[in-house]
């Protein structure tokens, strides 16, 4: 920008001298008469020494982002007042992040604090027509970093980040803390670039990574997929039935292996079948399972596992003890099951058993019930209680009931026949038994019979009776015994 001398006149032979300011000071001048530039030469001088506005004009700055830019300038007159400019839009120290002073004499300022890359640009300060201009160039922390990372449980994660300069620190960060190298994090740089390795990821490997160098920092977001998309659930079984676990892996025929506990498991044992399915799809099969089946199960792959638990339910909670009694006895067997809701039959040997005058079949809440009415020898056995694939015994003895022996006269000195006592051979069994008569009895004197008709007394050896409901001689060698009538 020119500020011109006024027109001049003069007297030819005179000297002329002709002025200009111009803004910025370090601009090239060239006169020019009309269309012809004029040189130095013995009757033209040439001279720039005409003092600016500005004394001490702006310089250019290269900053790296983050930290403070400062532009500085003087100006030949004391307390100039100034504007400053970015581009053509003029400044104002309103915003936060712009300062702008005016020290004492001729000092000028403008700071834009925590620069960042749009900063960057032309700036100029002007002054009663004049400016001084310079740029601002503002380099990146970081020229380059990677992508948004997904991976599967196992896999190694690498995180890079490329800087300005191979001078700079740089510090890695997952949330708020710094990570520091150990086994499973290796920290490395090449030159401008640095590195981040996580080896053998977890799915808590996953979040926001940062990388921060001076004021700057750049985020990476990591997201860590389980190995495992369709994890082992708890089985629970009834026993005597197969358990199976299930599991999907997110890689396609990925290598695994089954454990119980701590203890590997094989399919050389005829109760487990391990299935590698096509695809993703692992299975693991616990053949007709018992109790001792019960417990931790998981499947592993590369560091990573998958856990639950086999809970095999006992069929039956609780069964009678063997059974004891005589003929002629109620016997009840009883069982308990572990759901109210499971179908219970009795069986004796492979005989299933119904309900009929002498069996009853009953249930109460969790427990079963057999009842057998006026137990007979026959009765003896093993009993079965069976539920769903699984089954209980309980033994069953019954005794026969057995008289005394004592001596086979029978003496009868009445109209009628009165009751006779009889013992059996458990002495804590007595029962007062009525006469029946008997089909085949022998005497050794003529007798009317043994019904009390007639008036003579009459003496009998007994080898034929019949008792209560047993029908003698049933067991040969127990039928002689005596009695009065």
């Amino acid at each position: 920008m020119f500020f011109n001398s006024k027109p001049r006149n003069c007297i030819e032979g005179k000297t002329i001298k002709l002025t200009c300011s111009v803004c910025p000071d370090n601009n090239e001048q060239k006169w020019f008469k009309g269309k012809q530039e004029l040189h130095k030469c013995q009757n033209i001088m040439i001279k720039n020494g005409i003092q600016s506005v500005f004394s001490r004009p702006l310089v250019d700055v290269t900053i790296l982002e983050g930290f403070d830019a400062k532009f500085e300038c003087e100006t030949a007159e004391f307390n100039c007042p100034v504007r400053w400019f970015k581009g053509n839009a003029e400044i104002f120290d309103t915003n936060c992040r712009i300062k702008i002073d005016k020290l004492p004499g001729h000092i000028h300022t403008l700071t834009i604090l925590q620069t960042s890359l749009k900063d960057s640009g032309e700036y100029r300060i002007k002054s009663k027509g004049c400016e001084s201009v310079a740029k601002l160039n503002v380099q990146a922390t970081f020229t380059s970093k990677s992508k948004s990372q997904n991976c599967i449980e196992g896999d190694n994660i690498q995180l890079s980040c490329s800087v300005f300069s191979d001078r700079l620190e740089l510090k890695w960060y997952k949330w708020k803390q710094e990570l520091h190298e150990c086994p499973d994090i290796l920290i490395t740089k090449n030159g401008f670039q640095r590195i981040l390795t996580i080896l053998n990821s977890t799915v808590r490997d996953s979040g926001t990574y940062y990388a921060k160098a001076g004021k700057e920092q750049t985020d990476i977001q990591v997201t860590v997929k389980a190995l495992f998309s369709r994890p082992l659930v708890d089985v629970t079984i009834l026993e005597g039935f197969d358990a199976k676990f299930e599991c999907e892996t997110a890689k396609f025929n990925c290598p695994v292996r089954w454990f119980k506990g701590n203890a590997e498991i094989f399919d050389t044992n005829c109760r487990i079948k391990i299935d590698k399915l096509p695809g993703h799809k692992h299975t693991l099969t616990i053949l007709q399972t018992s109790l001792t089946d019960s417990g931790e199960y998981r499947i592993k792959s590369k560091g990573c596992e998958s856990v639950a638990k086999l809970n095999v339910q006992a069929t039956f909670t609780s069964k009678s003890k063997s059974q004891n009694c005589i003929e002629g006895d109620n016997i009840q067997l009883s069982c308990s099951v572990f759901s109210d809701r499971l179908e219970v039959k009795w069986y004796k040997w492979k005989q299933e058993l119904h309900e009929c005058p002498d069996i009853l079949i009953t249930k109460n809440g969790f427990q079963r019930i057999l009842t057998i009415l006026n137990s007979t020898v026959r009765d003896s056995g093993t009993y079965y209680a069976k539920a769903g694939k699984e089954q209980t015994d309980i033994q069953v003895t019954v005794k026969a009931r057995r008289l005394h022996r004592k001596s086979a006269e029978v003496s009868c000195l009445g109209p009628a026949a009165n009751p006779v006592q009889l013992t059996t051979n458990n002495p804590r069994d007595k029962t007062i038994i009525p006469w029946v008569h008997p089909q085949d009895m022998t005497y050794p004197t003529t007798s009317p019979g043994l019904d009390g008709v007639g008036d003579a007394a009459h003496v009998g050896s007994l080898q034929q009776f019949c008792v209560g409901n047993c029908s003698w001689p049933k067991y040969p060698e127990d039928v002689k015994a005596s009695f009065w009538c």
